[in-house]
């Protein structure tokens, strides 16, 4: 791999990621305000879902909020610097 092609596939994934985390940021507020880590039921997995359960949604959402507290302390700039 050449150093251009590396930058360039770098900078492709570090803005897909980017993108990624933005997603995942804008789910964190409906999630918390319709408290759905505790009001989803058994019903809500059984469209395409029925191989997560509750509790691996809660500990994904979970590692998302740890993720982001990561970006916040001074990695998310690092990473947006080399996002197109």
């Amino acid at each position: 791999m050449t150093g251009p092609t590396f930058i360039t596939r770098e900078r492709d994934a570090i803005t897909a990621l980017m993108h990624a985390f933005e997603t995942l940021a804008s789910l964190a507020a409906p999630y918390t305000a319709l408290d759905l880590g505790n009001t989803l039921t058994p019903e809500d997995f059984a469209a395409g879902n029925t191989d997560v359960t509750l509790a691996q949604l809660v500990a994904a959402v979970g590692s998302v909020a740890a993720l982001q507290a990561v970006l916040a302390a001074g990695h998310a700039t690092n990473l947006y610097r080399l996002s197109r």
